[in-house]
């Protein structure tokens, strides 16, 4: 071996980067398309909340907040007065309004939000998030499989590729053979 990279090296070398480009292409892509969802979610939820402010009023939105934090379906909510001051949730304060990735510690876990705040016509601010634990847990169970699937494939790449060049290098090393002997003089 003179330092050059054989074509097996080569190919092994080809096949795993193309392995992992695909792995981090896949992530990414559940990664953007996961975040979609929860922002479509997140907004959904804002509406509705805004909806029962322009029916029912500004008096009767804490009411709501508090019924809909204490029947979970994994949103968190935060509702703050015109002076600052709050009125319902328990979402942690986001710090700005638009979207934010907001943290938190329940019962020793730590957990995050998505979360999105926004003004209210009332001056209110009304910040609504949803838990992103579970998501968290998907990205690592894809993460684990994406890189099951590329050892795996690049197990099955090597396996067949040694098959395949094992019968040529056995017919390479035949000629050579011939060749060492017709080279020494015998033609027989």
């Amino acid at each position: 071996h003179d330092g050059a990279l054989s074509a097996a090296e080569v190919e092994a070398l080809v096949l795993a980067t193309a392995l992992s480009l695909a792995g981090v292409i896949s992530h990414v892509s559940f990664e953007v398309i996961g975040r979609q969802a929860i922002e479509r979610n997140v907004l959904g939820e804002t509406a509705s909340l805004v909806a029962e402010f322009h029916q029912k009023g500004a008096g009767h939105l804490p009411h709501t907040v508090d019924k809909r934090s204490r029947l979970w379906h994994g949103f968190e909510y935060r509702l703050v007065g015109p002076g600052g001051r709050w009125r319902a949730g328990a979402l942690p304060d986001p710090g700005a309004l638009g979207w934010r990735k907001v943290g938190d510690r329940v019962g020793g876990a730590p957990r995050s939000f998505l979360v999105f705040s926004s003004t209210l016509p009332d001056g209110s601010v009304l910040a609504v998030g949803q838990d992103l634990t579970a998501e968290a847990r998907q990205e690592t169970a894809m993460g684990v499989a994406l890189a099951w699937c590329g050892l795996l494939g690049a197990a099955a790449g090597f396996a067949v590729s040694f098959a395949v060049l094992g019968g040529v290098w056995r017919r390479v090393a035949a000629i050579v053979r011939v060749a060492r002997e017709v080279s020494t003089g015998r033609l027989d």
